[in-house]
């Protein structure tokens, strides 16, 4: 495994938030009717893609569940998605870490106690949370939330295990081979790095992105008929969106 080096991580992103139909009947045992209806509530208003969105009516409906049932795993998971949201890392890891004491076979809150310790100063207690996530991920694009994590953080050999076993899974997906071409790079794979790239330009996939990564190389020469496509593609006014 090769980690951390002199390349910067890209930022990593706030991870979207569970849904409320992730708050299963399990998940709330132990709370009263009205507890489980405000976390309910809570989780409803923190859902990324909620008509009424409101993470600081969230907050205050999640406050008052701190102080009712202060220990219980699931009030606990939504108050670090919150903090987590809010770039209030200390007190996310804090958070999750106590839910995780409860969860150990719950990938999503490993992965987010993983994003929520490194940025909290904890970088190796961050590593050991992501790797105990990789050993509960089964599923493609859990993986590849995964691998982009590990990226971020700069666990590149980790980075390209998890890309690697998305694509085991579910092979040729583009943004897949893409994110494989970027842990290659950083692993000092140029040859690995830019054969997906041209995977992907051969199948007009993911154009502008990996004409830019295999540009981005460098160590690795263009050959004559990519250079010529490659004017070409100048000469438009820009490259498709995809």
């Amino acid at each position: 495994m090769k980690s951390r080096n002199t390349r910067p991580a890209r930022p990593s992103p706030i991870p979207a938030s569970p849904r409320p139909a992730d708050l299963h009947a399990r998940h709330l045992h132990g709370l009263t009717a009205a507890q489980a209806q405000s976390l309910r509530r809570a989780a409803t208003l923190l859902a990324p893609d909620a008509p009424a969105r409101d993470p600081l009516m969230a907050g205050m409906l999640l406050l008052e569940l701190a102080k009712s049932a202060p220990d219980h795993p699931e009030v606990l998971r939504w108050r670090g998605i919150r903090h987590l949201e809010a770039g209030e890392w200390s007190a996310a890891a804090d958070c999750l870490q106590r839910a995780a004491a409860h969860r150990s076979d719950d990938f999503e809150l490993w992965h987010q106690l993983g994003r929520a310790q490194d940025p909290a100063g904890e970088p190796a207690l961050a590593l050991l949370s992501l790797q105990r996530a990789a050993l509960l991920a089964t599923e493609a694009p859990r993986l590849l939330a995964l691998s982009i994590s590990f990226d971020a953080q700069g666990h590149y050999g980790d980075a390209l295990a998890a890309i690697e076993r998305a694509l085991a899974i579910d092979p040729g997906v583009p943004v897949f081979l893409l994110q494989r071409s970027r842990c290659h790079k950083a692993l000092g794979h140029a040859q690995e790095a830019a054969a997906d790239c041209r995977t992907l330009i051969a199948r007009g996939e993911l154009l502008a992105r990996a004409w830019f990564a295999l540009v981005d190389l460098k160590t690795v020469p263009l050959t004559e008929p990519e250079m010529q496509q490659l004017g070409q593609l100048a000469t438009l006014p820009q490259l498709p969106r995809q």
